[in-house]
């Protein structure tokens, strides 16, 4: 045994200061497990206190260079002109009436014997007045304008196409196209970016509001939309059916039943979308009477769905690899072992999305996913040469030692390469990369305490629960 600990002593004499360095920490840390084991206990608290710090989103905005202005135009008293229609239908007669079949030479030609000619008339001429000031913008290319969108003549649409070399993130010229959009009488304008999946029109934030009494139901829903708009961050604030008809609602919807009001907002530029959904639920629970309830509806539903599948995600992963580990090692401390280990990524992804301000969402959960089959290469590396060197002849506490002087550089090394891979990614270049960023950030804070922590805690681990296991054994016998 001298002889084996000798000859360990002597070969380290040529290695770097460094390894010698890391070999005595190593050295102290199988001295004084418990110590090591409470550390990186606090290492992982540290990480999960860390989270709602973190800007909770779905998934990040992309600078596409292309997005919408959806507006919405008074529905005017046609009672006057048109005797036989009914003030209070007006919606559903806009919706539903058929354009005359006669041959009039234009579409709002003889105005006065169509009402819905005479909306989209209306209509019309709000667009031109957005389009002017829409291509006033030295970013914007085109303008594509629709009138009359889903069925409703006083809608409209503009696609908007900004040019490929510009000076500004497409966000931010949405920013400055909202303040620089003419203020409308009547008028309500929402300035939109362009989704994966057509959700029929809802905006990112969408609340709703859902109670029996009319009445109560839109007062609530009114004067939550007053306070929500005065929060930084949310823009085009709008309550369903208001921008219809002047001082009016004339929508009325149902939700399993019950009427319901929607409160949609669109967000700034550097908004978060979960962090805006609490602070509207927030403001809401201080307002709202007796027999109004609220839920969450659009993105603000689906991000917390996401929240909650993850967990099942990521622990059927887990069990995964560790039953892959089980075959392979033909017993249980290995796979306990990187289990264990795999936690210590937490503190540095936490910490990586904080500093950098990126969104805890969709994208940065599946790097939390992706950084699983990274960190085990880690503790397999360490745990299966220590168990080749034990075969040969050595000591459990010089195969650990003498594992980690040897396995350092390779896995200091294919960590390195893999950060430096991702790097570009997390610094944001490259076309598209506002939605892979999260994830590469998450990775590559991960990657850091996870590599420092597991050459000193896997080791540890390893010999800790293998004299655990040994005391339980001779116990049951």
């Amino acid at each position: 045994m001298e002889s084996s600990t000798s000859n360990s002593q002597l070969s380290i004499i040529h290695y770097p200061l460094s390894i010698i360095h890391y070999r005595n920490l190593l050295k102290w840390s199988l001295n004084h497990r418990q110590i090591v084991v409470g550390l990186a206990v606090v290492s992982l608290i540290a990480g999960i206190a860390l989270i709602p710090l973190i800007p909770k989103g779905f998934i990040p905005k992309l600078d596409r260079g292309e997005f919408n202005i959806v507006y919405t135009s008074p529905l005017p008293d046609l009672s006057s002109r048109f005797p036989g229609l009914n003030p209070s239908s007006q919606q559903e007669t806009a919706a539903s009436a058929e354009a005359p079949t006669e041959n009039t030479g234009s579409i709002f030609g003889d105005l006065f014997q169509s009402p819905i000619k005479l909306l989209l008339y209306k209509s019309r001429t709000v667009a031109g007045e957005i389009e002017e000031a829409v291509l006033d913008s030295p970013e914007v290319a085109s303008v594509f304008t629709t009138v009359g969108v889903r069925g409703e003549p006083n809608k409209g649409k503009l696609y908007v196409k900004l040019k490929e070399e510009r000076q500004f993130h497409t966000a931010e010229v949405q920013e400055q196209l909202r303040s620089a959009l003419p203020q409308l009488e009547g008028v309500t304008i929402s300035v939109e970016d362009i989704q994966f999946v057509d959700t029929g029109g809802e905006k990112p934030l969408q609340v709703a509001l859902v109670g029996d009494d009319l009445a109560s139901l839109y007062s609530s829903a009114k004067e939550i939309k007053a306070r929500v708009a005065q929060l930084p961050g949310l823009v085009d604030v709008t309550v369903t059916g208001e921008d219809n008809k002047a001082d009016s609602i004339e929508q009325i919807e149902r939700l399993n039943g019950q009427r319901v009001a929607y409160i949609s907002a669109n967000l700034s530029q550097n908004q978060a979308l979960g962090d805006a959904t609490d602070q509207v639920i927030a403001v809401a629970q201080d307002i709202l009477p007796d027999g109004v309830e609220i839920d969450l509806k659009g993105d603000s539903a689906r991000i917390g769905s996401i929240f909650g599948s993850f967990a099942g995600t990521l622990a059927l992963s887990v069990i995964c690899m560790l039953s892959l580990l089980l075959l392979v090692f033909g017993r249980l401390l290995e796979p306990l072992v990187v289990g264990l280990s795999l936690p210590l990524s937490i503190v540095g992804a936490m910490l990586a999305l904080l500093v950098t301000q990126s969104d805890f969402g969709m994208i940065s959960l599946i790097g939390l996913i992706f950084l699983l089959g990274l960190l085990d290469k880690n503790a397999l590396l360490l745990m299966d040469y220590a168990n080749q060197l034990r075969k040969s002849g050595l000591s459990r506490t010089e195969a650990v030692l003498q594992t980690g002087v040897v396995r350092l550089r390779p896995i200091m090394m294919t960590t390195a390469s893999t950060i430096l891979g991702m790097l570009p990614i997390a610094l944001g270049l490259g076309a598209g990369s506002e939605l892979r960023q999260p994830m590469a950030v998450a990775i590559i804070g991960g990657l850091i305490t996870s590599t420092l922590l597991s050459l000193i805690v896997v080791p540890v681990l390893y010999t800790l629960l293998e004299d655990l296991w040994l005391k339980v054994f001779k116990r049951s016998y």
